[in-house]
């Protein structure tokens, strides 16, 4: 019988360690069993509650992990299994270490500008001698998208065992989730959001104790002030007034 999984305002995690994560990851690539990762945080769930396609592409997504220590303080206060935040970031410098290992093959796609996902797979097999990344394609040429036929015909051609898309949410696990059997040897795809702009060297990442407390968010918010009010608003007002409410209502989670 199938464990069922907890839920948050209606999205499910998987109350998984990261050695867990890689176990999966493993046994996807060995058993030619597709696997869709994804991370949602805070504004996924919020998103989600308006978004029924992006909706159902989490909630048929085989791994869901909590990327948002908002989401890790929420399961908490419900009562529900404990989860140990990986975001996305982690998660693809976890799997980069198991790939060394393994001998598999990724593949990078996704941000706007070429020479930045070019720069990133240049410091992730720096940082991983031995990484094989047998392709980095930002999706774009001249500021124009590459049809998607064409990105996954690239993708099989490759013939990675492993899929990191940065495309931001929802559009990333959007584009896996449509292209999921179109991707050949493919069988772990995950949606890495900034991740590419850090390892690229485009985005500094925050200090490993600001990390640690899980106030990386706040970081980002200063570097970019655009997005400042709305991440304030949905992750650190919004969210946290709905778990109190469903805190508050007693209902059932798992």
């Amino acid at each position: 019988m199938t464990t069922p999984r907890p839920t948050i305002l209606g999205v499910p995690f998987d109350a998984l360690s990261i050695a867990q994560v890689l176990e999966r990851v493993e046994s996807s690539i060995s058993t030619r069993s597709f696997c869709h990762i994804v991370t949602p945080g805070p504004e996924f769930v919020m998103r989600a509650r308006h978004d029924q396609a992006f909706a159902e592409v989490i909630r048929s997504a085989e791994l869901s992990l909590p990327d948002g220590m908002g989401v890790v303080f929420a399961a908490k206060a419900l009562g529900l299994p404990p989860l140990t935040r990986v975001t996305g970031n982690d998660l693809m410098q976890h799997i980069f270490s198991e790939a060394v290992k393994r001998n598999w093959c990724v593949y990078l796609y996704g941000t706007l500008r070429e020479g930045t996902i070019m720069r990133a797979a240049a410091e992730a097999m720096t940082m991983y001698p031995g990484l094989r990344i047998v392709g980095a394609d930002s999706g774009f040429r001249r500021w124009l998208k590459v049809p998607d036929a064409i990105a996954c015909w690239r993708i099989r051609r490759s013939k990675a065992d492993i899929l990191f898309v940065a495309l931001g949410a929802p559009a990333q696990d959007l584009w896996i989730a449509h292209n999921r059997h179109h991707l050949g040897n493919v069988m772990v795809a995950a949606g890495v959001g900034g991740a590419i702009d850090y390892l690229s060297g485009a985005l500094p990442r925050a200090p490993q104790l600001v990390r640690t407390l899980g106030l990386e968010w706040l970081m980002r918010l200063v570097m970019q002030p655009r997005r400042r009010w709305r991440r304030i608003v949905t992750a650190v007002i919004k969210f946290p007034a709905l778990i109190v409410k469903e805190k508050i209502r007693g209902g059932s989670h798992v």
